[in-house]
C-alpha cells in the first residue's frame, strides 16, 4: 500500500480542481466505495482524510442501530432527489398520491446522530447501504483497493495534462485510476493505459490550455509539511527514480516564494490541499456552425444586425439596424467562433456615426473598404483545446463594426 500512499500525496491535487464535486471514488477492502476528494494525507500514521459527498457502505448490525421511517420524497435533499431520479424502483405511491420511499436511520454506537439512508442488501450480520450526507473519513492506507477519479468535461479548457514517464515511453493525459500495482492514464486516443509503479521514472503536470498560466487551471494548490516547515504550491513534478544515489522527491513551485524546490519523499510527513485564489475555470461551449459568432458570450442575430448596403463605394446601414449593446471588462471584448478557415480573417474596428438628413434623431453608421485595411484592431489570440477560436480587443466605449470578409458579413456592436 505504499504505492498508493505516495500518489495520495503527488497525483490527487494536480486534477481534483476541474472536475465535478465528486470526482474521486475510494474502494475499500470490506466493498465500501466512498466518493468525494481527498483532502489530507498522514505519511507518518499511514491515513488520509477523505471528504465523503456520498458513499455506498457494508456495516456489520454490532456495530450499528437501524430504524425504518417513511419519507416524502419532496421533503428529501436535492442530493436525494437527484438519487432517486434514476432509481424509480425505489419510489413508492401512498393513497394520498404522494410520492414516497422508505429509509432506514442508522445510527453508529459511537456517534450521537442518525444518518438517513437507503438499503441496498442484507444478510444476517450486516447490511450494504447508500448515504448521501457529507462527512469526513479518516482511513488507513491498508484498507484501499483502488482509486478512480472522474474524466474532465469535454468542454474543459482549464485543467492539467498528466505526463508519466518511463524509461522507454512518455504518456500524456489524465489519470483516471490507481490500485496496488498499476496507474491508469486516459490518453488522447481514449485508452487507458495501465502502467506498472515500479515502470515510471517520472511524472509531471502541464496546462491543459497553453494560453493560461497553469496555476490559474488548479483549483487547490498543494501543501507539503516537513520538520522545517511547509512549502504551499503546485507540485509540478515528481522524480521517483533520479540519477545516481539521490532519493525520489517532490519538484514543488512554490506561489509565494516564486520559485521551485525539491523536497526529498522522506522529509515530508503530510500532505494536504488549500483553495487557490488565483484559480479561474474556463469552459468552451459548442458552436454548431462557423458563421455563429459569440461577443461577450451574446450571439450576434445575423437576422437583424448582418443588413448593409453599397451607397457609393461607402456601406451604410439601414436606420432599423441598431446595435448590439455589450459591457466591456476593464476595457476589454472578446469575440467567440469556430477557429475556421472563414472566421481567420474577422475583423473589429471603431465605425463612423453619420448625421441622417431626414431623421434628425437618428444616426446611420457607415465605413470604407478603407476604413477596414486601416482602423481594424489588433486582437490577441488564443485557440481553444476544443476548436474555438478567442480574439481579445482593447476597447474603449462606443460603436464598433465586426466584419467577417469570408460573406462580407457585417455586425454593428455598441461598446458599452
Amino acid at each position: 500500500m505504499k504505492k498508493i500512499s505516495i500518489l495520495l500525496a503527488t497525483c490527487l491535487a494536480s486534477f481534483l480542481g476541474a472536475n465535478a464535486s465528486s470526482p474521486e471514488t475510494v474502494m475499500l477492502v470490506d466493498g465500501t466505495i466512498l466518493m468525494g476528494s481527498t483532502s489530507e494525507k498522514n505519511f507518518e500514521k499511514g491515513t488520509f482524510n477523505f471528504v465523503v459527498d456520498s458513499a455506498e457502505m457494508t456495516v456489520p448490525f454490532s456495530q450499528i442501530n437501524t430504524t425504518i421511517y417513511e419519507k416524502r420524497v419532496k421533503d428529501l435533499t436535492e442530493a436525494w432527489q437527484s438519487w432517486l431520479a434514476s432509481r424509480p424502483e425505489f419510489v413508492k405511491t401512498n393513497m394520498n398520491g404522494e410520492k414516497f420511499v422508505m429509509m432506514h436511520g442508522v445510527k453508529f454506537r459511537d456517534k450521537s446522530y442518525e444518518d438517513y439512508v437507503i438499503v441496498l442488501e442484507r444478510w444476517p450480520d450486516k447490511i450494504r447501504y447508500v448515504n448521501l450526507t457529507p462527512y469526513t473519513k479518516t482511513t488507513e492506507d491498508s484498507t484501499v483497493v483502488s482509486f478512480t477519479y472522474s474524466p474532465r468535461n469535454p468542454l474543459d479548457i482549464s485543467g492539467v495534462i498528466d505526463v508519466i514517464e518511463t524509461k522507454s515511453v512518455t504518456y500524456k493525459g489524465q489519470i483516471v485510476a490507481e490500485d496496488y500495482e498499476t496507474v491508469g492514464i486516459l490518453t488522447e486516443d481514449n485508452i487507458i493505459e495501465r502502467i506498472p509503479f515500479d515502470d515510471i521514472v517520472k511524472t509531471s503536470k502541464l496546462p491543459l490550455f497553453s494560453s493560461q498560466p497553469l496555476n490559474e487551471q488548479i483549483e487547490y494548490l498543494d501543501v507539503l509539511s516537513t520538520d522545517d516547515g511547509k512549502y504551499t504550491g503546485i507540485i509540478e513534478s515528481i522524480v521517483y527514480k533520479p540519477n545516481g544515489e539521490q532519493e525520489p522527491y517532490y519538484v514543488i513551485s512554490e506561489i509565494a516564494a516564486q520559485n521551485h524546490r525539491e523536497i526529498p519523499f522522506s522529509q515530508v510527513k503530510e500532505w494536504s490541499r488549500m483553495k487557490n485564489s488565483q484559480f479561474k475555470m474556463l469552459t468552451d461551449i459548442k458552436i454548431d456552425n462557423d458563421s455563429v459568432i459569440f461577443v461577450q458570450e451574446q450571439k450576434l442575430d445575423s437576422e437583424v444586425y448582418k443588413a448593409v448596403k453599397d451607397n457609393n463605394g461607402t456601406f451604410v446601414f439601414d436606420k432599423e439596424v441598431k446595435p448590439m449593446q455589450v459591457t466591456a471588462n476593464d476595457g476589454v471584448v472578446k469575440v467567440l467562433m469556430q477557429n475556421s478557415q472563414s472566421n481567420q480573417m474577422v475583423q473589429f474596428l471603431p465605425i463612423t456615426r453619420i448625421a441622417d438628413k431626414k431623421d434628425s434623431n437618428f444616426n446611420k453608421f457607415s465605413f470604407s473598404l478603407i476604413d477596414i485595411l486601416n482602423r481594424s484592431l489588433s486582437p490577441d489570440r488564443s485557440k481553444s483545446p476544443y476548436g474555438n477560436l478567442t480574439m481579445t480587443y482593447t476597447v474603449i466605449p462606443g460603436v464598433y463594426m465586426l466584419y467577417r470578409q469570408s460573406d462580407k458579413s457585417a455586425y454593428l456592436i455598441e461598446v458599452l
